[in-house]
């Protein structure tokens, strides 16, 4: 296959000791089958979310009800579920967690799988949601006053408060590099003449690099004269005043992508 071209790259792996890993994945042959249980990588730390992290508690039960479902799911059977669920409790108690919480969440989410619930027929109740910024134990007594009330006083309502931090990674830096003036499209963008003090205001779905040199007249690649350029108040304009124009004159006032909020 990578004689075809020198652009393709294709590489293959063979299994050792009977096992192979593919993606979270670890497959062996055993008894003539396969059999699968979870796969980390070397550089697998056992870093989570510290239990004396300053977070709601839903979050830290969060954690340990998804590291279980990602061991039910992928193990291929209860020996290596129960090996797993060692090797978690494990991990977990270096990150604080204490054993009574672990077997609480396992118990719950083992309850859930196995226990059939009895389904009742009950009228829909209204769903409600507030989000609030987490404080510690006040957050908790606030949350249980709101649920005592909407229980007295509006029994057909379900209130579902979210706790949300405050300062969280994305308030502290971005996450994704900022769009360059250039290449900023779905913009509502403003001229002004820097003779006169002409104002011009237009919008445009392209980017605005393209847009400010249909107006000016110039390519956009080369910045030079177009020959036959396309009808605009801006470079007529320009060519009645016989001043000198560019980009710099061009600014961004608002960016929307649904047109018609555009």
């Amino acid at each position: 296959m990578n004689s075809k071209h020198a652009s393709i790259k294709f590489t293959y792996e063979i299994e050792k000791k009977n096992e192979f890993s593919f993606l979270d994945i670890k497959i062996s042959r055993e008894n003539k089958k396969f059999t699968t249980s979870l796969h980390r990588k070397p550089t697998f730390s056992g870093v989570f979310t510290n239990f004396d992290s300053f977070v709601p508690e839903i979050y830290k039960n969060g954690l340990v009800n998804t590291l279980l479902f990602r061991s039910f799911t992928i193990c291929s059977s209860y020996e290596k579920f129960h090996a797993e669920i060692i090797f978690l409790k494990e991990v977990l108690k270096r990150n604080s967690y204490p054993i009574t919480f672990i077997d609480n969440c396992i118990k719950t989410f083992l309850d859930r799988l196995y226990i059939n619930k009895k389904i009742r027929d009950t009228v829909e109740k209204k769903q409600l949601l507030i989000v609030l910024p987490f404080l510690g134990k006040q957050s908790y007594l606030i949350r249980k006053m709101l649920q005592s009330c909407i229980k007295n006083h509006l029994s057909y309502c379900s209130l579902r408060i979210v706790f949300q931090s405050r300062t969280r990674l994305s308030s502290l830096f971005r996450f994704k590099d900022v769009i360059s003036k250039e290449i900023c499209s779905h913009i509502v963008y403003k001229f002004v003449c820097s003779c006169c003090n002409a104002t011009y205001y237009g919008e445009s779905e392209r980017h605005f690099h393209i847009r400010a040199s249909e107006h000016l007249g110039i390519t956009p690649l080369t910045g030079k004269r177009v020959v036959n350029p396309k009808t605009s108040a801006i470079n007529d304009h320009i060519l009645f005043k016989d001043n000198k124009c560019s980009c710099e004159n061009f600014s961004i006032i608002a960016r929307e992508k649904n047109r018609f909020k555009l």
